[in-house]
């Protein structure tokens, strides 16, 4: 019987008293418990917080690239133990194929995106306009603002680096 387990506040937690059976479609066999711990939100948070969040913040684009392209590499190098919990859902090889092999080229690619089209740094500064709302003259340059959320109101802006560089500015 399966007994995935969670990572949270900095350390493994699997399935507590209260966990859940999961039936299998196929069988209609129990194949896994899962839930039913105790969680600490809290603590959880104060984590993110204080400890992953920090660490995160602290790489640079292309060391989270790295870190990326590991976990894709160790994935892919254990596929076959992926492959062989896919018939527990009622999914043949092939259906997986989709999931696995997708899932894993997927953050292959973001990994390698992440260390060809990215800055070697923690900035990053976009300079092509998405669907600009306001445009301003600043001498030849045009620039285009745009609101950062969705309601369009004006939390904050994008602003391109070479209106920054015309405005002497440098991004926060």
């Amino acid at each position: 019987m399966l007994t995935p387990q969670s990572y949270a506040a900095g350390r493994w937690i699997g399935p507590g008293p209260q966990a859940q059976t999961i039936i299998g479609p196929v069988t209609g066999q129990p194949i896994a418990q899962a839930g039913g711990s105790d969680l600490d939100f809290a603590a959880m948070l104060d984590w993110a917080k204080t400890t992953g969040g920090p660490a995160l913040r602290a790489m640079g684009f292309h060391q989270r690239a790295k870190l990326l392209k590991q976990l894709a590499s160790y994935l892919d190098s254990r596929k076959d133990a992926l492959y062989a919990l896919n018939p527990l859902t009622g999914a043949t090889r092939k259906d997986g194929w989709v999931d696995i092999e997708g899932g894993i080229g997927t953050m292959f690619l973001i990994a390698s995106k992440g260390r060809r089209e990215m800055p070697d740094g923690q900035v990053y500064i976009w300079e092509t306009p998405q669907q600009p709302s306001w445009r301003y003259r600043l001498g030849s340059d045009r620039c285009w603002l745009r609101p950062a959320s969705k309601q369009r109101r004006l939390s904050g802006c994008h602003i391109p680096s070479r209106c920054l560089r015309r405005l002497d500015a440098s991004p926060c």
